[in-house]
């Protein structure tokens, strides 16, 4: 939308720019979303599949900046 409305576009939003989503979701998960479900699953146990989607999540990124390709597409 921004594209058709002559406007810059941001990096991580921008589908043709190549690889700035995967660093950066790779990188959010590294330093914020792991630590932060592995604390959770420490406290609460029954929070364990969370941090399983989590990882899977994590595992689908890096699969995608091996490969160049963008998993939301």
């Amino acid at each position: 939308m921004e594209k058709a409305l002559g406007l810059s576009v941001s990096p991580l939003m921008d589908r043709t720019h190549k690889g700035g989503i995967t660093r950066s979701q790779i990188g959010f998960f590294s330093i914020v979303g792991i630590p932060m479900y592995k604390a959770m699953v420490s406290a609460f146990e029954d929070a364990g599949p969370l941090l399983d989607g989590v990882m899977a999540n994590y595992k689908c990124w890096e699969a995608a900046a091996a490969s160049g390709k963008d998993p939301r597409t």
